[in-house]
């Protein structure tokens, strides 16, 4: 799930090496994430989209791929 949601999101984009490198590390990151669910594992998918965000450097809402699981 975390995977699908975090590959919809930079579908369109043209990254960078330095962004490839990052949406590579959350790719790998979302899909030990959704095999096999952690607070360890949100805190640190969280931290490389935060990066991969500021790298980014775009207007857009903030993209939170937790959000949706943390609503009640």
């Amino acid at each position: 799930m975390m995977l699908e949601t975090i590959r919809a999101w930079l579908r369109d984009t043209e990254l960078t090496r330095h962004q490839s490198v990052l949406a590579n590390l959350a790719f790998s990151q979302a899909e030990q994430y959704d095999e096999k669910p952690s607070a360890a594992g949100a805190t640190a998918l969280l931290k490389t989209i935060t990066s991969l965000q500021q790298s980014l450097e775009t207007n857009a809402p903030d993209f939170d791929p937790l959000a949706d699981l943390l609503k009640r």
